[in-house]
């Protein structure tokens, strides 16, 4: 990093976790684009990874453009224990089969995007009864 750079060590660190995390969901995308249908154009999206079992878990919240419509949080992808997203084949499933005993949670909504993100998380994490 140059030392004329207006961005930090922190902010840098954040910008490469969003680049991460907007590759994850096209990656996901591209393993179902079915995901698509549920998540409206010019939405705002929001991510967060989560692990779980060993498991990690990618989950995104969608917001319409419409500022006043609430943000919609799904799983949209998760990694298998031992293998990194993107690296190894077959390490990405599709969020239609979920990975052996964890049932994936349906949609949920929340005002803001960490809102939809915690009520998910809480949700998932709940269904295979581990604490937060």
């Amino acid at each position: 990093m140059n030392q004329d750079d207006d961005i930090d060590e922190a902010r840098a660190a954040l910008i490469d976790q969003r680049i991460g995390q907007t590759f994850d969901f096209l990656s996901d995308v591209i393993d179902d684009p079915k995901l698509l249908e549920a998540i409206p154009d010019g939405s705002k999206l929001a991510f967060r990874d989560i692990t779980i079992r060993r498991y990690q878990f990618r989950l995104t919240a969608s917001r319409p453009r419409d500022p006043a419509e609430r943000w919609t949080a799904r799983v949209t992808g998760y990694t298998k224990p031992g293998a990194r997203h993107g690296t190894n084949a077959g390490a990405v499933e599709n969020p239609m089969h979920p990975p052996h005993g964890i049932p994936l949670p349906e949609a949920q909504t929340g005002a803001t995007a960490p809102a939809a993100l915690d009520a998910l998380e809480a949700e998932l994490r709940g269904l295979v009864r581990i604490p937060a």
